[in-house]
């Protein structure tokens, strides 16, 4: 299988306003989390595109072209029909950078492939901005693949 990677939003696209109380240590991400949750839900109930629109919604400013956009659109639209029905989806990862910057990384199942959605959250004041959407397919699995090499066990 080809690798499949698309940058969304690259990091000056983020516009997507949550309120969440300001955190001294931890982010506080239940927003951000609802946001995510909400995102799958569309896509495994309706659709990649509906989804794709939920998150344009969100965008307060328009930085990608309808033409960019519509090529998104279509090339997550022809990987999802080679993956088969989305079955559900895990988090495999969270990570953050003081109490400002918080990164996702989510498994998402589908019945022939898996493919991973990593979000990226900022919070330049009181409310979280999403900065970042990446979806990739064999990336992970590579990842995978060389963390299992043994000069990576030290």
């Amino acid at each position: 299988m080809k690798t499949f990677s698309i940058i969304l939003f690259a990091a000056v696209a983020c516009c997507t306003k949550v309120s969440v109380a300001q955190s001294s240590s931890a982010p506080d991400a239940q927003e951000p989390i609802a946001y995510i949750h909400k995102f799958f839900t569309i896509y495994k109930a309706e659709s990649s595109d509906k989804a794709l629109d939920y998150i344009a919604t969100k965008n307060t400013i328009a930085t990608i072209s309808p033409d960019s956009w519509t090529f998104l659109k279509n090339r997550i639209d022809s990987v999802n029909g080679k993956l088969g029905a989305c079955t559900g989806y895990e988090l495999i990862n969270k990570k953050s950078i003081a109490s400002s910057v918080v990164l996702f990384s989510y498994l998402v199942k589908h019945k022939n492939f898996p493919i991973r959605f990593t979000f990226i959250f900022y919070k330049p004041e009181d409310h979280w901005v999403l900065s970042s959407v990446v979806f990739e397919a064999d990336e992970m699995l590579e990842e995978l693949k060389q963390s299992s090499k043994i000069s990576s066990q030290k």
